[in-house]
Formats: structure tokens, sequence, C-alpha cells
């Protein structure tokens, strides 16, 4: 897990107040080891720019730009045959499909408490298991709701 993709709802959980959110993305500048995905189409970028927490994004983004080369490139494309078994599951937004897509084309993990993924809220996130067993065996992608995520970081 050196490559991530923050799904947006990080940012607002660390905007509420301090907690494993608050801690991965302190983590993420602290270790320049991590790298943070975007995609070529620009989907990411887009998706963040509409949150109501913008200022944070900002203002984390400038910090992280100090330290060089820590921004990936890649597609956010599903292919089709993806994007039709993630449609299958109940996974059809498609801004969160471009997260999926980014993450397979980057090489890198999901960090998200999006119930849609399957994490997050457990009374949401319990039907949404078929999701994330997809995600994780089929796509062999590593999704982490933000305690996870903590702990992965901290053993890097």
């Amino acid at each position: 897990m050196r490559s991530i993709v923050l799904d947006t709802n990080i940012f607002h959980a660390a905007n509420i107040n301090f907690s494993d959110a608050s801690s991965v993305l302190h983590l993420f500048l602290l270790k320049d080891c991590l790298m943070l995905c975007f995609d070529h189409e620009t989907k990411i970028y887009g998706e963040y720019m509409k949150q109501s927490c913008v200022r944070l994004i900002q203002l984390w983004f400038k910090e992280l730009n100090k330290s060089k080369n820590r921004i990936e490139y890649a597609s956010s494309d599903l292919n089709d045959d993806v994007r039709y078994k993630l449609n299958c599951l109940g996974f059809h937004e498609e801004s969160d499909q471009a997260f999926v897509g980014l993450a397979i084309n980057a090489s890198a993990a999901i960090v998200t408490e999006d119930s849609d993924y399957g994490k997050g809220c457990p009374e949401r996130a319990r039907d949404k298991q078929d999701v994330l067993r997809y995600l994780e065996e089929f796509l062999s992608l590593g999704v982490y709701d933000y305690s996870e995520a903590v702990n992965k970081i901290n053993s890097l």
C-alpha cells in the first residue's frame, strides 16, 4: 500500500472532528513513501472540488505539494466487464467507479468509509459485502477503512 486513492469522504470526516480520517491525512504528509493517485481524466479532482470542505482539501494539497513527486497519475477508466459486474452488484455511481478504475490502473489501495464499498457504517455496509469481496478477491484491490489505513500506513 504505497499508492493510494483517497475517497472524498475522508476529507469530510477529518473536517468534522479529529479521527482516524485526520490521522490518515496527517500520516500521508509524514510518510514520503506514499503516493496520492489522480486520474488523467480529472474525474477525481472534480469530485474533490465539489465537496463542502474544499478549503481543507486545498490546504492539505498545498502541504502535500511541498514534497516533490507525491502524486501519481493513471486512467480512471474501467473495462466494460468490470463496469458490468460492478453495476450488477449495485455499485453504479460513476464517481465511485472512477475511484475503482483509478485504483486498478495505478495498482493502488482505496481508503474509504463509503458503505457502497462495503466499508463504514456496519448497518449500511452489510448489504455491500459482495462488492467488497469482488473488489478485494477478484480485482485484488486493497480497500481500507480509516483505522485499517492508519494501521497499514504505520506498518510501512
